[in-house]
């Protein structure tokens, strides 16, 4: 699979935001209230869901991983746990991300904004050889920048807040493609004081004085580490039930945008033409690894492979059945719009 593409020139290309974030803290329902707002701006959005194990969501995926593997045969063929099935399913998924790209790259010209929803157990995508395989695919391909939702409850507990601080840090390094952090649920917890945290080191440390853990000795020590790392993070509050602060999220994807192209597309090129360690293969090889693990795990007791996938396919991605679910999804989006009167 050729992951490289050729690299996006500035032009009208969609804008692919990858959406990650912390288990519960409401991406799904942060992608479906974007695809709303894209709509009543009369903004063109793709989307693709890459969680294999979530029941239902509340829009129509464009592209649905859970329509090429079979997750509940996955746990039951090779006897894995939740999280081993979600990782095999990436895993296999990635294998035919090429095809992927070739409906993406055909759609470009006719989209504003390809929406990648990302499974809820963080780790397995951020951290794992297809997680990085697939947003190497996409940023080689598309203009592409993370959204990193944080549930703006929960983070109103400092300790909390530096854990997802670190780990959106961590992301934005590996992943080198810029970041917008969208604080969501901002209907039910104190965006301000979040935001604060970030440029007044003796706020954030006056509300840790408040929590007497070893943790908070912890979070004290990291916050002036990750001072420069807040120097150019952008946040935005948003309330995915009533799209509370939109046009701010939508200008954090205009300056996205145009970070990619000024800062991260630059060091894009470098690595193409060879300039720096090829991160890409060491991926590459620690997904045949994982693969080969899985095929053989249980190889006496376990069909091939190739099983996993739907066999009522005749392709992995039919083109006409991708287009039929656009449609589908906009008529959905169009009565949601109109209850909710936007």
């Amino acid at each position: 699979m050729d992951i490289e593409g050729s690299l996006p020139a500035k032009s009208t290309k969609p804008l692919c935001l990858i959406v990650i974030g912390m288990a519960g803290s409401g991406k799904t329902t942060f992608v479906n209230q974007l695809i709303l707002q894209c709509d009543a701006r009369k903004k063109k959005s793709y989307t693709i869901n890459l969680d294999p194990g979530v029941f239902n969501t509340p829009y129509r995926p464009n592209i649905d991983i859970r329509n090429t593997i079979n997750y509940k045969e996955m746990m039951k063929t090779y006897k894995l746990g939740p999280n081993g099935a979600i990782l095999t399913s990436l895993n296999l998924f990635s294998t035919k991300f090429d095809e992927v790209l070739g409906i993406l790259e055909k759609k470009a010209e006719s989209l504003d904004y390809i929406i990648v929803d990302t499974p809820g157990q963080i780790e397995l995508f951020t951290w794992s050889a297809s997680g990085m395989i697939i947003a190497s695919a996409l940023a080689s391909t598309l203009p592409c920048a993370i959204v990193y939702v944080l549930d703006g409850e929960r983070c109103s507990n400092p300790n909390t807040f530096m854990s997802n601080m670190i780990f959106c840090c961590s992301i934005m390094y590996k992943l080198k493609l810029p970041v917008l952090t969208v604080i969501n649920k901002a209907d039910v917890s104190d965006t301000a004081k979040i935001k604060q945290w970030t440029t007044d080191y003796d706020a954030y440390l006056e509300a840790l004085s408040k929590e007497e853990t070893y943790l908070s000795d912890l979070s004290k020590s990291m916050c002036l580490s990750l001072d420069e790392f807040y120097k150019d993070l952008d946040m935005a509050p948003f309330g995915s039930l009533d799209g509370f602060g939109a046009d701010g999220v939508f200008n954090g994807f205009e300056k996205c945008r145009k970070d990619y192209f000024e800062i991260f597309l630059p060091d894009l090129q470098k690595k193409k033409q060879g300039k720096e360690s090829k991160v890409v293969e060491r991926e590459l090889e620690k997904f045949k690894k994982d693969v080969e693990t899985t095929v053989k795990q249980n190889a006496k007791d376990s069909p091939d492979i190739n099983t996993i996938i739907d066999k009522t396919k005749a392709s992995l991605f039919d083109l006409k059945i991708c287009e039929q679910s656009q449609e589908a999804q906009q008529k959905i989006v169009e009565e949601k719009l109109e209850n909710m009167k936007i």
